[in-house]
Parts: C-alpha cells; sequence; structure tokens
C-alpha cells in the first residue's frame, strides 16, 4: 500500500494517553493531560477543531477549556453525545483535514470511572469544574435504540441485549452451550495476555490457564447475563484518557515533526442505520460491519489477510466474533492490540481513541496496516478504520454506507404482548434478578416476535445446559414460558 502525499494528505501525528489510580484529578484534566502529551506547544496551539464524544462527566464543553489551555483559543468544538460513533469524529477531523479545510484538529476523551465509584462507595460524589456554555456544535443521535417490548420484559443493561446476540451467535456458527463458552473463554484469555504487555491497561494480569474441558474462565467471577461473567464485560470504572492530533501533511512538515512518525488514516467506513435487537432479521449477523469492512478493504486495496494488526471492539464477546467473521478475520489470531475492554480499560464513551493511540503506537513500531473497529448500542452502528505506516493508494476517504446496510435488512414486527407458539431466537438469563430469570425472544410462524420469561429454577438450569436457539415453545398469556417447553 503506497501512494501520493499531499499538502493536505491526514496524518496522525500525535497521540496521548493518561491513567491515575489515585482519583486525584477529575476528566477535564485527564483529557487536557493526553493533549499535552500528544504534541509540542507549537503544535497544539495551531488546533482548529477539537471534537470530544461525551463521558459519564457534565461538562458542556470540555473542548473550550482544553483548547484554551494548551493556548488553541480559537479553536472550534465539537461535543458528541451517546450513540454516535467514536470513530465519526476521527473520520471528519481528516476528511476536513484532507478537503482543505482544516491544518490541525484533535480528537479527545476520557472518564475517571474509578474516581467515581471510590467516591460514591464512600457516600459522595467527587466535585468536577462546572462548564455551563455549550460547545460550538453538539450533536446527538437519532432514533430510539430499545423496543418497548424489550423493557416491558426487563431487559435494561447492555450485558442483558449482547448475551441474547450471543446465544444466536453460538447457535448459527454450530456450537453447543459449554462450546460457545470454551470458546468465550480461550479468546478473552488471549486478551488477558495481550493486557498484561499493554503498559496502558488496566488490568495487567493474565488470567491463569484451565482445563480445556472447562465450559468458562474460572476466575471466581460472578455470573451476569449467562453466559457472560465480570470477565467478560467491559471494565468502565476506569480513570483513563486519551488524544489524537491530525495535521494536513504540509502543515506537519512546516512544523518540522518527523515523517518516521506519522501514522496514515486510510480510510474510515461506518453504518449509522439503526435497528433494535428484537426487530433484526438474523441476530447472529452484524451486516453493517459486513458493508463497512468490505468498503473500507476495497477502497485501501487489501484484504483482512493483509492485516498486520487488529483491534476488534470488545465490549462483550459476540462483538469480537461477529466482527471478525464479517470482516474475515480468522479468530484464532490475535484481535486486539491493547488487551480488550474488560482488560485494558473501557472508558465509557472512548475506548476506540484509547485503542488508536496503542495501534498507532504499535504500527510506528512494527511498520505495517492495522484495522480499528467501532460500536455504538448494542451492535447497533458499526465502523472500520484503516490505518498504516505508508500513505494509502487513494486519498483518505470517509465513507457512509448507511444506504446500503438499511436496504439489505428488513426489520421484523415485534409486539410487547405475545403470546402462543413460537420458536427461541435468541435466549439468555439474568442474573441481576432475584431469583435469576430466562428472558427468551420467540419467533411466531408470521414471522412476528416477542418476549417470554421464567423464574423456574429447572428452566434456568435447561437453558444453561442446553442450546434453546431453535427450540419449539410456548408463551402463555402474560408471558411465562410454558414448561416442560417442546
Amino acid at each position: 500500500m503506497a501512494g501520493l502525499i499531499t499538502d493536505t494528505t491526514p496524518v496522525l501525528v500525535g497521540t496521548g494517553v493518561v491513567e491515575q489510580r489515585d482519583g486525584s484529578r477529575e476528566p477535564l484534566a485527564l483529557m487536557e493531560d493526553a493533549l499535552r502529551r500528544a504534541g509540542a506547544p507549537e503544535l497544539l496551539r495551531r488546533i482548529e477543531r477539537i471534537l470530544i464524544p461525551r463521558g459519564r462527566w457534565k461538562y458542556r464543553d470540555p473542548g473550550r477549556a482544553i483548547a484554551d489551555a494548551v493556548g488553541a483559543t480559537g479553536a472550534y468544538t465539537v461535543l458528541t453525545q451517546i450513540g454516535i460513533l467514536q470513530s465519526t469524529l476521527i473520520g471528519e477531523a481528516c476528511a476536513q483535514i484532507a478537503a482543505g479545510d482544516l491544518t490541525v484538529a484533535a480528537v479527545v476523551g476520557g472518564e475517571a470511572g474509578d474516581r467515581l465509584r471510590a467516591a460514591r462507595k464512600a457516600g459522595g460524589k467527587p466535585v468536577d469544574t462546572v462548564i455551563e456554555e455549550p460547545a460550538d456544535e453538539v450533536r446527538r443521535a437519532e432514533h430510539e435504540l430499545f423496543h418497548e417490548a424489550e423493557t416491558a420484559v426487563g431487559l435494561r443493561d447492555a450485558v442483558d441485549f449482547y448475551a441474547l446476540l450471543e446465544s444466536a451467535y453460538t447457535s448459527a456458527a454450530g456450537r453447543t452451550v459449554d462450546q460457545g463458552r470454551d470458546e468465550i473463554a480461550r479468546i478473552y484469555r488471549r486478551f488477558s495476555e495481550i493486557a498484561a504487555d499493554n503498559p496502558y491497561a488496566w488490568r495487567r494480569e493474565a488470567l491463569r490457564e484451565s482445563p480445556p474441558t472447562e465450559a468458562s474462565i474460572r476466575d471466581g467471577s460472578p455470573m451476569i447475563a449467562f453466559p457472560y461473567n465480570r470477565s467478560h464485560v467491559s471494565s468502565w470504572s476506569v480513570d483513563q484518557a486519551s488524544a489524537l492530533v491530525f495535521c494536513a501533511a504540509g502543515t506537519a512538515r512546516e512544523l518540522g515533526i518527523p515523517e518516521s512518525g506519522w501514522i496514515f488514516p486510510v480510510v474510515n467506513a461506518e453504518s449509522n442505520h439503526m435497528m433494535q435487537l428484537c426487530t433484526r432479521p438474523e441476530l447472529d449477523r452484524c451486516p453493517g460491519a459486513e458493508v463497512s469492512g468490505k468498503a473500507a478493504f476495497e477502497h485501501a486495496g487489501i484484504g483482512p489477510d493483509d492485516l498486520d494488526l487488529v483491534e476488534l471492539y470488545s465490549c462483550f464477546p459476540v462483538a469480537v466474533q461477529a466482527y471478525a467473521r464479517e470482516l474475515g478475520i480468522d479468530l484464532g489470531r490475535d484481535l486486539t492490540v491493547t488487551g480488550g475492554m474488560p482488560y485494558a480499560g473501557g472508558p465509557f464513551n472512548s475506548y476506540v481513541l484509547q485503542a488508536t493511540c496503542r495501534m498507532a503506537e504499535l504500527l510506528r513500531e512494527r511498520g505495517g496496516t492495522g484495522a480499528v473497529t467501532t460500536v455504538s448500542g448494542v451492535l447497533t452502528k458499526q465502523a472500520v478504520t484503516l490505518w498504516s505506516t505508508e500513505p494509502g493508494p487513494r486519498p483518505f476517504a470517509d465513507i457512509d454506507v448507511t444506504a446500503e446496510v438499511a436496504a439489505k435488512t428488513q426489520p421484523r414486527k415485534a409486539r410487547e404482548d405475545f403470546s402462543g407458539p413460537g420458536t427461541v431466537v435468541a435466549v439468555t438469563v439474568l442474573h441481576t434478578s432475584d431469583p435469576p430469570r430466562v428472558v427468551a425472544l420467540v419467533e411466531d410462524d408470521s414471522g412476528v416476535r416477542g418476549f417470554g420469561h421464567s423464574e423456574r429454577p429447572e428452566v434456568v438450569a435447561d437453558v444453561e445446559r442446553r442450546t434453546w436457539v431453535g427450540r419449539a415453545v410456548v408463551i402463555e398469556a402474560g408471558g411465562e414460558i410454558a414448561w416442560p417447553a417442546g
């Protein structure tokens, strides 16, 4: 992969990563520190646009405070709300540089979730800087993320939804329940080993080995939503921040930034098509990832086997596995450069920035091409961004495949008051309920879907022992799963 470099070719010239363990600083301070680490003062003063994904904090315009602190007093500030892909900010910054509309831009994000957790545990709350003035531009996601039928059956947390998707993926892959858990254990044990070698990882202790017949990671982690325990979910109570600084190549040369440290954004392709989980025609598939990946690889003139490094979004195991399948990436290779969100840490809405910093660092060391994927919602929106130590064969492109994905996916109908016979499409056990509660998504012969539930111990035990996806069941009035099932 080698192309021409023009004065407006976007290049990633600076990365900064910060973490703290003592809870002494608020998110704003961590983000400012990350940006300072990403570039020399003369570079940071040239920032014309600063983009920040919304965190758990309440600042209305953190970008203004950070830009002023580094001397970029004229910078335009953008704040994107939850539900907008983190890669959107990267793609936009690079596209505007490529178009000649910007010369220097920064994308910054961060959290102090551990600080927040510690304060709440002590019965208080941390004191943060109050920023009341809004950003120059605030963007919000459109459409509802959840269906009323999902809310009515008690699905609440992200882990609940992803566990449903996991059951559909495991069944489609031809694995038994235990085989699916073994595969998760294998992938995530390797993640923990990679995190142990990542100097920025929150948890740097590799999981111990377990017998191959053991059907999960046995490290004492409590089950949350079957088959996921706490070792499988994103660790969002972390104090981490990161920053990316992009330049036009001509500006980078003017500032004397060595070309040996440049990383080229080759392409960002993303789907913003939203479809609620219970209405998706195939819960084991992720068409947005497939179409985004195809567009990205075609633009770069490479295939998945040409990637030297891969970072698959790892909020939950099914996101990793589904992305790998849709992109044509072998599950046997290393699928993360950070160690993944459970171990490296998953700052609430800025992990992709953290992962991109690590990707850039490793590419500088080793050379080659890497892919970073992004997810928003319940595997709802998807993106693939390709990075390289060489310029791409074509100018950078920010490709929106939303319309193509929408045309490929016709939603199913779902009802809140579903009852009668049907076939299980997805199932999990919510262990956050007391007692544990089975939730199953069912589809009848006419293609209409709805949910059934049960708290009977024998139903819980059966779901966790054998495959229920594809099984015939009857949902009684009120939503109870009739037992014994078919």
